[in-house]
C-alpha cells in the first residue's frame, strides 16, 4: 500500500566540492539554501524524507529538523563510515526498504529547486512517460559531444521534456524500476561513474560503432574522457547492455533545478536571483 506519493533520500556531506556559485567556502549555508528550496519544491506533495548525514556536525542535524518541522515524516540517518559511493548505496537500501511510496527520489545536497516544481515530475512518472526523470537541465546537454545526438521533445502538462542519455545522481524513478536496475546502480561502489551507469540503462552510445569511433578520435586528440565512460559501461554492466531493458530518462526544458557548481548552472534561469530570494526569506 502506498501511504506516500514520494520518498526522498537526501544525502549530505559537510565538505564543499569544487566551486559552487554561492558560499564557496561555507557548505552549511550552501546546504541550507538548497534545503529550503527543496522544502518549497515539495509543496502540496504527500512525501516522506530520509536525510543521510554523512559525518555531519550537529548544526546540520538541527537545520534539517527545523526545515522539516511541519512534517512528521522525517527520518535522520547518521552515517559514520560514509563517502560518496557508500552514501549512494545507502540511498538505494533506504528507498527499497519499505514499499510505501509510489515514486522515489535520490537527492544530493547542492541543488537549488524551483518553487513547487516536483509535482509535475511525479505526474510524469505516474503516467509512465519515462523510467527516470531529472529535475536538472544540465548545461552539458548543450555543450558536450556525448549529448549532441538528436534529442526529441515530449510535452507534458504544458512543460517540455527532452530525452537524454544520462544525468547526475539527483533523479526520480519508481521502486519497480529501481529494483530492476539495482545491480547496475550498485556498480558505483566499484568506481563506476553516473554517465556509464545511465548509458548501460539507456543503451545510448554503448551499442554504437559510430560513437566508439568518435570517442577514439577524441582520445587521440587528448580527451580520453568519453572512451573511458564507454569502457566502464561495458566492464561493469555487459549483461544489462546485451540483454537488459532499454530505459528512458527525461529532463525538463527549461530546468526545474540546478546543481550549484559554478560551471554547471542550468541555462536560461537567473539562479543568483533565486538564491538571493532564499537567503533573504530564510535568513541564511
Amino acid at each position: 500500500m502506498h501511504n506516500f506519493d514520494l520518498h526522498i533520500a537526501l544525502r549530505v556531506y559537510p565538505g564543499v566540492s569544487k566551486t559552487p556559485f554561492i558560499f564557496a567556502d561555507d557548505k552549511f549555508r550552501l546546504f541550507q539554501t538548497g534545503l529550503y528550496s527543496l522544502v518549497e519544491a515539495l509543496q502540496d506533495i504527500n512525501y516522506k524524507i530520509t536525510v543521510i548525514l554523512d559525518r555531519c556536525p550537529r548544526q546540520f542535524h538541527e537545520v534539517v529538523k527545523k526545515a522539516f518541522s511541519d512534517t512528521g515524516n522525517l527520518t535522520i540517518f547518521p552515517l559514520e563510515d560514509g563517502g560518496n559511493a557508500k552514501s549512494f548505496l545507502k540511498q538505494i537500501e533506504i528507498l527499497l526498504e519499505k514499499e510505501d511510496s509510489r515514486i522515489i527520489m535520490f537527492a544530493e545536497d547542492d541543488y537549488i529547486y524551483e518553487g513547487n516544481s516536483l509535482s509535475i515530475l511525479l505526474d510524469l512518472l505516474k503516467a509512465k512517460r519515462a523510467d527516470f526523470v531529472t529535475p536538472y537541465d544540465h548545461i552539458d546537454y548543450y555543450t558536450l559531444l556525448i549529448h549532441k545526438k538528436n534529442q526529441y521533445e515530449v510535452e507534458f502538462k504544458g512543460k517540455k521534456f527532452v530525452n537524454v542519455n544520462s544525468t547526475c545522481l539527483t533523479f526520480l524513478t519508481t521502486p519497480e524500476v529501481l529494483k530492476a536496475t539495482k545491480n547496475v546502480f550498485e556498480t558505483y561502489i566499484k568506481k563506476n561513474s553516473d554517465a556509464s551507469i545511465f548509458w548501460a540503462l539507456t543503451k545510448e552510445h554503448v551499442l554504437s560503432p559510430g560513437s566508439f569511433i568518435k570517442f577514439l578520435g577524441e582520445a587521440f586528440r587528448g580527451n580520453s574522457q568519453y572512451i573511458k565512460l564507454f569502457i566502464k559501461a561495458w566492464i561493469h554492466s555487459p549483461a544489462q547492455i546485451f540483454f537488459g531493458k532499454k530505459y528512458k530518462i527525461l529532463a525538463p526544458h527549461p530546468s526545474l533545478a540546478t546543481h550549484m557548481e559554478k560551471g554547471s548552472l542550468s541555462p536560461g534561469i537567473d539562479w543568483d536571483q533565486k538564491a538571493a530570494g532564499l537567503i533573504s526569506r530564510y535568513e541564511i
